[in-house]
């Protein structure tokens, strides 16, 4: 496992005991047996580690399921969250500058607007398109959020179909 790899899995493991506001750059290198050199060669600090986990994680529960429906990719990143709610419940309540909330809507952006560019084969969207991903992105955080925070009895598939309904139909016509 790379040091890159291991400074994340450190941060997991602690976020799993720990809320993000208690844990440090010390606590991460200590559990990691890395230096803090090593870390700095990688992160900037311990949120960038978080979003980190976030993203590779999310790129690996993701990456068989590229061309597939968009129902389906929803299902599969409400199960991904499903199966990591202690992680989830604890990025929420990071703030700031490079908290897990800002680094999640851009990421999330990011997706929405390539994975339409890809579908629709296009190299750019409309200025409509580009609002109605924003605010898709938006609506998709908030639902998501509460649906992990009041860990309410609703499925991955249910919540997915029902963030799909509401996805804007000037995005939707370009997927499936």
């Amino acid at each position: 496992m790379s040091s890159r790899q291991r400074m994340i899995s450190s941060m997991s493991q602690l976020l799993q005991q720990k809320e993000i506001n208690t844990i440090t750059v010390q606590n991460i290198i200590d559990n990691a047996d890395f230096s803090r050199g090593t870390f700095y060669a990688h992160f900037t600090d311990k949120y960038d580690v978080m979003n980190a986990y976030f993203r590779d994680e999310t790129k690996k529960h993701m990456e068989n399921i590229h061309d597939a429906p968009w129902v389906t990719m929803l299902t599969s990143g409400a199960t991904f969250m499903q199966q990591n709610r202690n992680y989830f419940l604890t990025a929420f309540k990071s703030t700031g500058q490079n908290s897990f909330n800002e680094f999640w809507f851009a990421d999330s952006l990011v997706n929405v607007t390539d994975g339409v560019k890809y579908r629709a084969q296009k190299t750019t969207l409309t200025d409509q398109e580009e609002q109605a991903s924003r605010f898709f992105v938006a609506g998709y955080m908030q639902l998501m959020r509460d649906w992990i925070e009041q860990d309410t009895p609703t499925t991955p598939e249910k919540i997915a179909e029902t963030i799909y309904a509401f996805m804007p139909a000037v995005i939707k016509i370009n997927l499936w």
